[in-house]
């Protein structure tokens, strides 16, 4: 280890201990320290399995986004006190829930700090010691922010240069997703400049989105879409068949790079013959595209994925209204016009899966829906489609392995994909 991982790691289990020491009774810590004297302390054991998980880079977070991964820590290492203690830090048992005022009241300052993880920060304490739910997704460090999100831009491959037109639109919504953006748009359209210049502005794009996300601990994953099958004539890929040998060598250098930027393509239910030894070379790169339908849904709004418990859908509620507060209020934040659209429409905004989502929740939506002021719409993904996941990773990981067969299943498993969930509730006519 160098010199200044090994500073890092100094500093990491410093702030690693004092937190424990903060939420665990000083004197059981030293106790158990002195009960296995010649072998390596209880507190010891849980922070070194803290580190092993996060890394020390992680020395640059908010104390606040350690109270996991120690409670986990705890449970690896046999110590479910310990973690109990944790647990009752961030988690609410029933009929403790975020008083609704507390989280109306922080969604009026929102517009005083611009954008949301400023404010998030500020507030965090606020939360953690108000029994925010931990369990269900929603954590409660990320109060405002959405789980994933898809815009859709300009083609990078006009004439006019917008790489930072194209950047600024992209960070200004990085600040308000936590786990994942998707940007479709961006490599679509037809080649209006050289296949250099197109590199070349890629290169300055994806660079630079790289950069701000340095800057960002931790930042969303940012993903981009790519439709190698816009319109084909017979036997073509493109409408214009010159950008065939482009698409192959843009997608080359994209994949063969470890840790380059993450690819989606958005892919016909007939994939064309030409296309296949082209997708199959770039599944066995250091940085392998996502596949998926070109018929696949593209939800603009995930706020959060559950599973969940009945209680949870009043913290939803909650949710839902700091959204609709921070518009009322005059913010003007990049997904406004789109949540505006969704809520008219009585669109999904939270997904579950059906395996997970309980039935007692479903009751309980049904019981309740002329109580709730601001009633989540919730997208029930079947079964089917989770199995039909599993499938299709198994069906590319033999494809990236050898030459030919099963292309017609790929392109199955992708359309089973591309099925739209079930609606559990819709919302109504319920308007901002």
């Amino acid at each position: 280890m160098s010199k200044a991982d090994s500073v890092k790691r100094q500093k990491l289990e410093l702030r690693l201990r004092k937190m424990l020491a903060t939420v665990i009774d000083p004197g059981e810590i030293l106790q158990s320290s002195l009960s296995v004297a010649g072998e390596i302390s209880t507190a010891d054991r849980v922070i070194d399995h803290v580190i092993d998980e996060i890394g020390i880079d992680a020395v640059d977070w908010q104390s606040h986004e350690f109270v996991e991964p120690l409670a986990e820590a705890c449970k690896e290492t046999g110590l479910q006190e310990w973690a109990d203690q944790f647990e009752e830090l961030v988690c609410y048992s029933g009929d403790q829930l975020v008083p609704g005022l507390l989280l109306a009241e922080m969604t009026r300052h929102l517009t005083d700090f611009q954008h949301p993880r400023q404010l998030e920060s500020f507030f965090s304490r606020s939360f953690l010691s108000q029994n925010w739910p931990l369990h269900d997704g929603l954590r409660p460090i990320e109060p405002f922010r959405f789980l994933r999100r898809h815009i859709e831009l300009g083609s990078l491959f006009e004439k006019r240069d917008r790489v930072d037109a194209i950047a600024e639109a992209v960070m200004r919504e990085l600040d308000w997703v936590s786990s994942e953006l998707t940007i479709g748009g961006v490599l679509e359209g037809p080649l209006e400049i050289s296949q250099d210049e197109a590199w070349i502005r890629w290169v300055r794009l994806s660079e630079r989105i790289r950069g701000f996300l340095d800057g960002m601990v931790p930042g969303p994953r940012v993903r981009w879409e790519f439709s190698p099958v816009a319109d084909p004539r017979p036997g073509d890929l493109f409408g214009d068949p010159s950008q065939e040998d482009w698409f192959a060598d843009f997608l080359h250098r994209c994949s063969r790079k470890p840790g380059a930027q993450d690819l989606i393509l958005r892919l016909p239910r007939e994939i064309p013959v030409p296309l296949r030894p082209v997708i199959a070379r770039a599944l066995r790169a250091a940085s392998p595209p996502e596949l998926c339908s070109s018929e696949a849904p593209r939800p603009r709004i995930v706020a959060g994925e559950l599973p969940a418990d009945p209680e949870v859908v009043l913290v939803l509620e909650q949710r839902m209204r700091s959204f609709d507060l921070i518009l009322e209020l005059g913010a003007d934040p990049p997904w406004r016009q789109d949540w505006l659209d969704l809520r008219a429409a009585g669109e999904p905004v939270w997904w579950a899966r059906e395996q997970d989502f309980p039935r007692p929740s479903v009751e309980y939506i049904q019981r309740n829906f002329h109580e709730l002021e601001s009633l989540p719409v919730i997208a029930l993904e079947s079964m089917i489609v989770d199995r039909g996941r599993r499938d299709l990773k198994r069906l590319v990981d033999r494809i990236s392995r050898r030459r030919g067969g099963g292309w017609e299943r790929l392109g199955e498993l992708l359309q089973l994909l591309a099925d739209p969930p079930q609606i559990l509730q819709p919302s109504g006519d319920r308007t901002l």
